[in-house]
């Protein structure tokens, strides 16, 4: 069996029709369990699964927190409402510890909700490769963007490009509007097998293996978190690997785009590199400190160039 845990913010429209979609292209369907983790404080999702989607809802008590139980299309779902928003890791961990309580499946599904499935897909693929590879205990699937680019699996980040080079681009990128290239996967045609890291957009995770190396580290409050799990794992002898055979398809976060602005999104996924660098890669202090300060220096830089690109476009407008 399969838990899904889908991490929720002010998208639970979506997050139902993902399930929907889950329901209809994965062929596994009839061994699927659904964990929603609601991360928005004071949510409305009760009032929006009883009265505008007829759903008949019951309720219950886990850890203090009220978790909405009912059937859709003929799947168990739970929402946990959470009372605030925990962030990413944080809300990945309740989804799995309630998993473990309520069903105790033998794989847990990390997904997204901007998940698109253009063919029917099979989780026993990736789940065999949990079975019968001992160090193997996430398996991502083959992953590309709405314009067919890839993403991952990747090699380890390195500090120079994570910390220097990316932030440089983001102000380039934010204040003159240029674009950004985005990151590129090892190989074009990446081997099925082990490999340092897969986006964590939909991960296929054995349950046990999961458990002994920690779950997610709650000390990042959003992105990086798989980063951080592939070194968690490394650490009690497991490893992340990649399988060519399933395609999916990212749409990219919609819950990012309405909830994050420019620089706001940037200092958290910065923050998190960070965390990553100075805890899981032991990078020299010297270097971490000089990051830090070149990253305030450029949040300085933001906020004069947007001034002056302001001033710029309002003169071309006259």
């Amino acid at each position: 069996m399969y838990s899904i845990i889908i991490v929720d913010f002010n998208s639970l429209k979506v997050t139902m029709q993902y399930i929907e979609d889950c329901l209809e292209k994965i062929e596994e369907r009839k061994e699927l369990h659904f964990v929603v983790v609601d991360n928005k404080p004071n949510s409305t999702s009760c009032h929006i699964l009883e009265r505008e989607m007829g759903l008949n809802i019951q309720k219950k008590v886990y850890k203090g927190l009220c978790v909405l139980c009912f059937d859709y299309h003929g799947a168990e779902v739970r929402v946990i409402q959470v009372r605030k928003n925990v962030g990413y890791a944080r809300g990945n961990n309740i989804g799995i510890e309630f998993s473990d309580r309520e069903w105790a499946d033998s794989y847990l599904i990390l997904s997204n909700n901007d998940i698109e499935f253009r063919e029917r897909v099979s989780l026993t693929k990736l789940s065999r490769i949990l079975d019968e590879t001992d160090r193997a205990a996430v398996v991502g699937p083959h992953i590309e963007d709405v314009s067919g680019r890839r993403q991952g699996p990747y090699d380890a980040a390195r500090v120079w490009d994570s910390l220097i080079v990316r932030p440089t681009k983001m102000l380039m990128r934010l204040v003159f509007g240029k674009k950004e290239n985005k990151r590129t996967s090892q190989e074009a045609n990446y081997p099925n097998g082990e490999c340092d890291w897969v986006s964590g957009c939909f991960l296929v995770c054995a349950r046990e293996k999961m458990r002994y190396a920690g779950n997610f580290d709650e000390n990042t409050f959003l992105y990086g978190e798989e980063m951080i799990l592939s070194e968690r794992l490394k650490k009690v002898g497991y490893a992340m690997f990649y399988c060519d055979d399933v395609k999916i398809i990212h749409r990219g976060s919609e819950t990012i785009a309405r909830n994050f602005k420019d620089l706001e999104a940037e200092e958290v996924l910065f923050q998190s590199l960070f965390y990553y660098f100075k805890n899981y890669r032991k990078t020299n202090r010297v270097v971490l400190g000089l990051s830090w300060i070149y990253f305030q220096l450029i949040r300085i830089c933001f906020g004069v160039g947007k001034k002056v690109n302001h001033i710029f476009k309002m003169r071309t407008v006259e």
